[in-house]
């Protein structure tokens, strides 16, 4: 916003000086900006952190035949008071691996109103819908902590994939005989 306009606005409101103090003392009015640093703080660690780890695991599986898309966002979920941010890695299998996966597997690192990060995943796999996985103070989140969570879901994905897939004539590989 620019200033001229903050001008204009608080000389509508009254007159400036009450408006900071308003502001001041409004306890929900500090909570919130108090939210908004904890959601730049996460920004902050999702780029500095949790996004590269993203990217080398989903180069390590593009290596494999498999591709990956990770996806951010800010969203203010249907009856809390605070936008939330979340970063998402989504895996899309090749298509040698016809698996019983019925959505996209993915896994994600959610900022929510509670000032935690959570941690879901998505299996693809019935029952639909996520699961947490763990919930953290933000100096938890760490390149060791992002790695093993990682790890620990491309592992399941892969071995659900492999224990259910149907093996498919094209790309090379051979018939069921």
């Amino acid at each position: 916003m620019k200033d001229s306009t903050k001008v204009e606005l608080d000389a509508k409101l009254l007159n400036k000086n009450m408006v900071i103090q308003e502001r001041r003392r409004d306890p929900q009015m500090e909570d919130f900006e108090a939210h908004l640093d904890f959601l730049a703080e996460f920004g902050a660690v999702q780029d500095q952190v949790i996004k590269p780890m993203m990217v080398s695991f989903g180069r390590y599986l593009a290596a494999l035949g498999h591709r990956f898309f990770i996806a951010t966002a800010q969203e203010i979920d249907e009856g809390h008071r605070y936008p939330v941010s979340r970063i998402t890695l989504h895996l899309f299998l090749n298509s040698n691996m016809h698996s019983i996966h019925t959505e996209v597997p993915s896994y994600s690192f959610r900022a929510d109103e509670n000032r935690r990060v959570c941690v879901y995943k998505r299996n693809g796999v019935a029952p639909f819908g996520c699961s947490a996985v763990g919930h953290y103070d933000m100096q938890a989140i760490t390149s060791d902590l992002v790695e093993t969570h990682l790890k620990e879901f491309v592992i399941e994905i892969l071995s659900v994939a492999r224990e259910n897939c149907t093996p498919i004539a094209p790309c090379g590989s051979r018939a069921p005989q």
